[in-house]
């Protein structure tokens, strides 16, 4: 594992607005905002610079959310997210939660279903396929949350915010350990 870029966010979320952006995002963006827990949202940026500095934000943050939802697969800019988020967590141990929202997981790997009919428009993008798949694939795989499971956003979005406080401490005793580990070496 390399050693991480300089963190400058705590959470990147990764949705497709047109299902998640005006309810359970902002919702969840707010309640980790209240907490102080430093979250990024592309769409606080400039139009034309949103894609580019998505892809960058995901680099400085300390755990990504992915929220997998209906149409979340017919966005080549939300499945890029995935790529680039599941790259960080193989080369710098960033912490990934996944977060199925009203999407079935097999939905999800098999590309069927909504989410598959939401896939099926990208597939212009055959070079791509396959990364997209076996990201989807890694991604579900981890542990994460559902609607599934806490249909009631609230309560689902409280167990969020508890999993990313949970990991953002243990983060930061992790980093504790190391400088208390190189500070005893330097004696």
């Amino acid at each position: 594992m390399n050693s991480s870029p300089k963190m400058k966010h705590d959470v990147f979320i990764s949705f497709r607005s047109k299902d998640t952006r005006d309810n359970f995002v902002s919702h969840l963006c707010g309640c980790l905002r209240r907490k102080r827990i430093k979250t990024f949202l592309y769409d606080e940026l400039p139009a034309d610079e949103r894609y580019e500095e998505s892809l960058k934000a995901i680099e400085v943050s300390k755990i990504s959310v992915i929220v997998f939802s209906e149409n979340f697969g017919d966005s080549r800019w939300c499945l890029d997210e995935v790529v680039a988020i599941l790259k960080c967590k193989e080369k710098f141990g960033q912490i990934v939660i996944p977060v199925l929202y009203h999407v079935d997981p097999l939905d999800i790997e098999n590309q069927t279903g909504s989410f598959g009919d939401a896939f099926a428009k990208r597939r212009d993008k055959a070079e791509q396929l396959q990364e997209w798949k076996d990201s989807f694939t890694e991604a579900i795989n981890l542990p994460g949350w559902s609607t599934a499971y806490l249909r009631y956003n609230p309560k689902l979005i409280l167990s969020i915010k508890v999993t990313v406080v949970s990991e953002l401490q243990d983060v930061l005793i992790s980093g504790i350990n190391i400088m208390i580990t190189a500070f005893s070496t330097c004696k």
